[in-house]
């Protein structure tokens, strides 16, 4: 008897990722497909099945997520923005506001 590859359901890829199911779910949920546009699962009616080039592409999307996560923490410092204003801004708008209220 010739058997095809492996195929996993979701509980079972979790299970050899030693994740939670639902933390699969929700992951898959925000990442349905790879940077090229390939889903990471197959479809079979309700079920999504995954076979060994499935797992491994999740775990190389989720290595990629983490090494941009952590290298993004060391961005550059925020450059003074510069540019023109509308109006001057020395008068304050309270004293300027209290000043022709008061005025008869």
């Amino acid at each position: 008897m010739v058997l095809g590859p492996r195929i996993w359901t979701v509980k079972e890829v979790a299970f050899i990722l030693r994740i939670s199911k639902r933390w699969m779910s929700e992951w898959l949920r925000r990442n349905p497909t790879d940077k090229f546009g390939e889903p990471f699962y197959t479809p079979m009616g309700r079920t999504k099945t995954f076979d060994e080039g499935d797992v491994e592409r999740i775990r190389a999307a989720i290595r990629e997520n983490e090494r941009c996560r952590l290298t993004s923490s060391r961005l550059a410092p925020a450059k003074r923005r510069i540019g023109r204003v509308a109006a001057p801004t020395s008068v304050n708008m309270l004293t300027e506001a209290l000043k022709l209220a008061s005025e008869r």
